[in-house]
């Protein structure tokens, strides 16, 4: 399982770590996360460019599907318009 926690620096602000940590630690998001999570990385699509988004996106799939053995990676795609 991938999860990604902030820690707080002297020099920046709630920097991103990425780690790993046993799955009975952390629950897995669900369905409704993925859709709300869908919805603002669409909302924002226009702001990128395409190839950028489209990459993006693609980063999203793969920790969430390292997250979720049940996410579908064609399903969120569509809902952020990238297929």
């Amino acid at each position: 399982m991938i999860w990604i926690h902030w820690q707080n620096d002297s020099n920046y602000q709630n920097v991103p770590l990425i780690g790993t940590q046993p799955k009975e630690a952390i629950m897995s998001m669900t369905r409704r996360d993925y859709v709300k999570i869908a919805e603002v990385v669409d909302r924002y699509r226009t702001a990128w460019q395409e190839h950028d988004y489209v990459d993006f996106v693609h980063d999203l799939c793969v920790i969430f599907e390292a997250d979720n053995d049940r996410f579908d990676p064609d399903r969120f795609k569509k809902a952020t318009k990238v297929i």
